[in-house]
């Protein structure tokens, strides 16, 4: 895309959205997505790199690796979609301070939440039940987080260089 005049996306349809559709637009400052399908990689990666972008998701499918990678601009963010969310999907989004997840999402795959050294306080549903290796590695700024009942798998170094981390509530069925 490489454009920064794109302000707003508003996504409401059947279809997957596609490999890099949005790739690089910079300027978008409110995303909202309401699809049937999935994200598909990259489909934002390096968009949204100015101001305290909003993101608002709700499709039915997964999003995707690396979906919002670098989206250095998101500052809030509202995850509802159905499945998991992909390998870095929102790896360095270095300005999100808060993100929300429903009760549908279902796995955090690796280096999902990395790099997002303003993130804070985090609640992971009941619905999650595995979560990748160095998924919140890197959050430097995260004070807490709270996991469901339904985590039974934590992966390897998920918060590593979580430096600000005194508060963890860790379920009793994890193996």
């Amino acid at each position: 895309c490489g454009q920064k005049f794109i302000k707003k996306v508003s996504v409401s349809h059947k279809g997957d959205i596609p490999f890099k559709a949005f790739y690089g637009c910079t300027g978008i400052a409110d995303a909202t997505i309401s699809n049937e399908g999935n994200i598909g990689e990259s489909a934002f990666e390096g968009s949204m790199t100015s101001g305290n972008a909003v993101l608002k998701v709700s499709n039915k499918g997964i999003i995707g690796a690396k979906a919002f990678y670098g989206c250095k601009g998101i500052a809030g963010a509202t995850i509802s979609n159905e499945g998991n969310i992909g390998e870095s999907a929102f790896n360095g989004c270095a300005s999100l301070k808060t993100a929300t997840l429903g009760d549908k999402v279902t796995s955090l795959g690796a280096y999902a939440f990395s790099g997002c050294s303003s993130l804070q306080g985090f609640v992971i549903p009941n619905s999650v039940e595995s979560i990748g290796a160095y998924a919140f590695s890197g959050c430097s700024a995260m004070n807490s987080i709270r996991m469901g009942t339904g985590v039974t798998k934590i992966d390897n170094y998920t918060f590593q260089d979580c430096s600000a981390l005194t508060d963890m509530n860790i379920g009793s069925n994890v193996e």
